[in-house]
């Protein structure tokens, strides 16, 4: 086999090794990207849905002073409904593919939210005394819960930005090093390639 033949394969095998290894750099770089955007979607939907929630709790704290006031059974039905409302965000936010941070986070709100149960505690509002003891004791746990829960929101929408933020200098992150490699690996392989095929001519 002639010299010129050799270096005429070596080059045709190092093109075809260079090229596999960009195929799969990109491939690699492509799933990352995939995998950066289904994370920062499921974070912008948590963002989303702890903002509601904190509005849900502030409707919450204002139907139960309204109650208190006027022992008025509708502001109990809208407690009620802003209950339902609440679990309904609450259990979209907890499916989301989130940051563990953001999951214990999102867990512990869940605990704080279902241990008290604030269905009867409404209903007891309607039916206690005004002005008594366990009137004031009742408006008491109640302004309590909403403070505990409206501190939880704000943690896990504080979390959520933090990583929405996070995500972002990520991606910028990765997509540079991709580029960087891109350019190193393509330059390498004209280096490497130009100089054989010149000395086939």
């Amino acid at each position: 086999m002639r010299i010129t033949t050799k270096l005429a394969a070596a080059s045709v095998l190092l093109i075809v090794l260079l090229l596999a290894v960009l195929t799969y750099d990109l491939s690699v770089v492509r799933g990352l990207a995939t995998t950066q955007e289904e994370l920062t979607a499921a974070e912008y939907r948590a963002m989303t849905l702890a903002l509601e929630q904190r509005r849900l709790l502030d409707r919450l704290e204002d139907l139960t002073r309204k109650l208190f006031v006027t022992r008025d059974s509708d502001y109990a039905e809208g407690i009620e409904q802003t209950r339902e409302a609440f679990d309904v965000l609450l259990g979209e936010l907890q499916s989301l593919r989130l940051s563990a941070d953001g999951a214990a986070i999102v867990s512990r709100l869940a605990e704080v939210w279902h241990s008290v149960p604030l269905a009867a505690l409404a209903e007891q509002a309607v039916t206690v005394e005004p002005g008594s003891e366990e009137d004031e004791l009742l408006l008491s746990s109640f302004l309590d819960l909403s403070q505990r829960l409206r501190s939880q929101a704000d943690e896990v929408a504080s979390v959520v930005e933090q990583t929405v933020a996070d995500r972002v200098v990520e991606s910028a992150e990765v997509s540079r090093k991709a580029r960087t490699f891109s350019w190193i690996a393509a330059i390498s392989a004209l280096t490497l390639t130009l100089p054989t095929l010149w000395l086939t001519i």
